[in-house]
């Protein structure tokens, strides 16, 4: 008998949705830490080819996902939440050469476009 095809929000046995990513409200302690440290890492790896070396090799959306996974684990799992995640700040050091130029109206807050 052929096995019964899951519903696209049901994860599978890794707790992963049909496109691969972690379904977050099915993750165990455990496996949300592992993908934490994970998702720590590979931001921050992005953020030093972005802001430091110039070279990103994600698109926007990719690495937005990532931050959007970071983002929902650390909601679900407070206590994952660590001084150094990505999640506490914003952007990276730009790399050697780029000058700051003063603003006529204050920088405040640059707002996340994922909700609107």
């Amino acid at each position: 008998m052929p096995a019964t095809p899951r519903k696209s929000n049901q994860p599978d046995a890794r707790g992963k949705s049909r496109g691969g990513m972690p379904n977050v409200p099915y993750l165990s302690r455990a496996v949300a830490r592992r993908r934490a440290a994970h998702l720590h890492s590979e931001i921050n790896r992005h953020d030093y080819r972005y802001y430091v070396l110039d070279a990103p090799i994600v698109s926007d959306a990719e690495y937005d996902e990532l931050k959007r996974q970071l983002i929902a684990i650390e909601e679900r799992f407070p206590e994952l939440v660590t001084r150094d995640s990505p999640t506490q700040r914003v952007g990276g050091m730009p790399r050697e050469g780029v000058s700051t130029i003063p603003h006529e109206t204050p920088m405040l807050s640059i707002q996340s476009i994922w909700t609107e």
